[in-house]
């Protein structure tokens, strides 16, 4: 059976219509468009939750969303991959960018998942702490 997924907000073209700084549809930042996915992601504590849910249960290979998020990483990682994101001097999308990608979305996941239990903490203030890990100054601080 084939599962049709369609994820339609909180999209890196979403972004580009945004105004917010860093969005910039002809240089957009790559930092910038994952803060503005954790807020969105913030927002939507109960699909966030889902999502989770969702991803775990699909570890089973007879489940209907087992190949889509057995296949996310790579899914995810094509279609940032059709934006013209601006990065620091010698740094090259294609030849750089893919562990920044992946360790991004790993972070993310596990925040999300930290997030979701009690005490809950605050999504944005940890995503930041991340941030900062991941894309250190001050060679990330004019792409932010």
């Amino acid at each position: 059976m084939k599962v049709e997924v369609y994820a339609v907000y909180g999209t890196p073209e979403e972004f580009l219509t945004t105004n917010l700084p860093g969005s910039d549809p002809n240089a957009p930042h790559f930092p910038a468009y994952l803060r503005y996915l954790v807020d969105h992601n913030a927002s939507r504590r109960e699909l966030v939750q889902l999502f989770m849910v969702l991803q775990t249960e699909s570890f089973d290979p007879q489940h209907p969303l087992h190949h889509y998020f057995q296949d996310r990483a790579d899914r995810v990682w094509k279609h940032y991959s059709h934006i013209p994101w601006s990065l620091p001097p010698g740094m090259d999308w294609n030849a750089d960018m893919r562990p920044y990608v992946r360790l991004s979305l790993e972070a993310m996941d596990g925040i999300q998942l930290r997030w979701l239990r009690k005490p809950p903490l605050n999504f944005q203030q940890e995503w930041a702490h991340f941030e900062a890990l991941l894309y250190p100054s001050p060679r990330w601080n004019d792409y932010r």
